[in-house]
């Protein structure tokens, strides 16, 4: 059987979860699906990899990027510096590095930290993913980088 034809009982749950009418078994060209330009684009990420685009993301805080995920590589001196530990109001344990005007909030037990913590010396860059958002409790309001994987970057060995 082709793979585009539609059977069985999971695809008939996906099939009720986007609301496609047409009978199971129907080619996947011949069910009501709404077009895939109807369907809410996935947030992009952001690049922030080159100098150039790491000065136009800092030069404005980083809050233009708010609420998306970037991909930023950032200087390993960063890392090294002494963070400051912090708990938030649901307990969780976090880490936070100055990093230029956008700070970097890294789970304190995340396995990507623990990992980092131990080979950061030897690195020259590493390359972060995460959430822009608003820096917790910061009276001017700055955007930070809540850090959900970190790990060196690609040729960022010493």
């Amino acid at each position: 059987m082709p793979w585009f034809i539609l059977a069985g009982s999971s695809i008939a749950a996906l099939a009720a979860l986007f609301g496609w009418t047409q009978p199971i078994g129907k080619t996947i060209a011949s069910t009501s699906a709404p077009a895939a330009a109807s369907l809410p684009a996935a947030p992009s990420e952001v690049r922030v990899v080159t100098p150039d685009e790491r000065r136009a993301f800092y030069r404005g805080g980083g809050k233009e990027q708010l609420g998306r995920t970037v991909h930023l590589h950032v200087e390993s001196e960063v890392l090294r510096k002494e963070p400051y530990a912090f708990t938030d109001r649901a307990g969780a344990e976090w880490v936070r590095f100055e990093n230029r005007d956008v700070p970097l909030l890294i789970p304190a037990k995340s396995p990507y930290w623990l990992q980092v913590r131990r080979h950061r010396a030897g690195a020259k860059e590493f390359c972060l993913r995460g959430v822009v958002r608003l820096l917790p409790g910061d009276e001017r309001q700055r955007a930070s980088v809540q850090v959900t994987k970190i790990v060196r970057a690609p040729g960022g060995w010493r």
